[in-house]
């Protein structure tokens, strides 16, 4: 996708995310909220809200950071 097309659906509030691994993220973060770098990889802040997670990740300096809250447990579904 060229740059101008991701940044015209950024500006627009939507974020196209590759797939990616986050069971180490479920680990060490059940049931919080999580802030993360755009490399979707990188946790800068983890709370129990997003208040919290928001304003740890802003008092670091990122404001814009990806939030993602982790389940507290994983369910298999097969269909």
């Amino acid at each position: 996708m060229p740059d101008n097309a991701h940044n015209e659906r950024h500006k627009q509030g939507t974020i196209t995310m590759a797939a990616r691994d986050w069971s180490g993220l479920f680990r060490d973060h059940k049931g919080q909220w999580v802030a993360l770098r755009q490399d979707q990889k990188t946790v800068i802040a983890a709370a129990p809200t997003l208040a919290q997670a928001m304003s740890e990740a802003e008092r670091m300096g990122f404001a814009d950071p990806i939030m993602t809250k982790v389940p507290k447990r994983l369910e298999l579904l097969v269909g």
